[in-house]
C-alpha cells in the first residue's frame, strides 16, 4: 500500500517528455502551508471556500522556460508579482507539470475566456481553488486538483490584464506563459465540505 505522494511522483515520472530537466521535489506538508494559502484568500469569502486539505506539496524546477523567464524578468524588474495562484483539475495539473503552461485558443479552453486567451491567475487562492476539479464525468479525481503558486512578470497592457471590476475578485491573464510565469510550488489539494 504505497504512500499517495509516491504514487503521484511515479505517475508523473514517465510523462515529462518535453522537460528532461524537470524536478519535482516532494516536501513535507506543514500546517504553515495551509496557513500561507489561507492568508491569500478573499477577506469576505466571496468564493464560499469551506475547507480543503493539502495532499502533497512539490517544489517545481526545470520546466524548461527558466532562461526565457529570467531574461524577461531582468527587463521588467519592477513588475514581478508573487504569489499568484492558478487552479486546475488533477488531469490538467499533470499536463502543466509535463510541459509548463500552454495557452490554448478558442474552443479548446476548459474554463472561461472573459479576458481573452491566456493563462488566468489570481492573488486569491480561494478563487483559484474553484477550478480544482476535472468535471462531473471524472469521478476518480472528484474534488481534487492542483494549486500552482507562481511568480509572474507583468509588463504592460499587451501581456496581461487585470479584471475590469466585473468579477467578484481580481484575476490576471498572462499572454506569454513561457516568458512571464515561473511555477514555484504545486500543491495537490482536495476540497472538503462540498
Amino acid at each position: 500500500n504505497e504512500d499517495r505522494g509516491v504514487m503521484v511522483e511515479k505517475a508523473f515520472s514517465g510523462y515529462f517528455l518535453n522537460t528532461p530537466e524537470l524536478k519535482l521535489e516532494k516536501e513535507e506538508v506543514k500546517e504553515e502551508d495551509k496557513e500561507f494559502l489561507l492568508e491569500h484568500k478573499t477577506k469576505n469569502n466571496y468564493h464560499n471556500l469551506r475547507d480543503f486539505r493539502i495532499l502533497n506539496k512539490f517544489k517545481v524546477t526545470g520546466l524548461g522556460n527558466e532562461d526565457e523567464y529570467e531574461a524577461f524578468k531582468a527587463q521588467h524588474p519592477d513588475t514581478v508579482v508573487h504569489p499568484l495562484f492558478h487552479g486546475t483539475g488533477y488531469l490538467g495539473g499533470t499536463f502543466i507539470l509535463r510541459s509548463g503552461f500552454q495557452v490554448t485558443r478558442g474552443s479548446l479552453v476548459k474554463a472561461g475566456r472573459a479576458m481573452g486567451d491566456g493563462i488566468y491567475l489570481a492573488p486569491n487562492m480561494d478563487k483559484s481553488i474553484q477550478y480544482c476539479h476535472d468535471g462531473r464525468n471524472v469521478e476518480r479525481h472528484k474534488g481534487k486538483g492542483f494549486i500552482f503558486e507562481c511568480e509572474v512578470v507583468l509588463d504592460g497592457k499587451d501581456s496581461h490584464q487585470w479584471d475590469s471590476g466585473r468579477f467578484r475578485s481580481s484575476e490576471v491573464v498572462v499572454r506569454d506563459a513561457r516568458k512571464q510565469i515561473k511555477i514555484l510550488y504545486a500543491y495537490e489539494v482536495e476540497k472538503l465540505g462540498r
